[in-house]
């Protein structure tokens, strides 16, 4: 089965994009994620959410 992955606005722990990186983590390692989602993860939106030490820092604080 190959899924999307959850869209960027939804929040986790009051974090935006966070849940759909999440997603496409568990829908990867599940063997569910879209074949076209396969050459960008770990990329772009997603290295910039984990390189941010002050997003994760403040949006873990509310």
């Amino acid at each position: 089965m190959n899924t999307p992955p959850k869209s960027g606005y939804e929040k986790t722990g009051g974090m935006a994009y966070f849940s759909r990186m999440l997603d496409k983590i568990r829908l990867h390692a599940k063997g569910e994620l879209r074949p076209d989602f396969h050459a960008n993860l770990g990329r772009g939106a997603d290295i910039r959410v984990l390189s941010d030490s002050k997003f994760l820092t403040s949006s873990l604080a509310t």
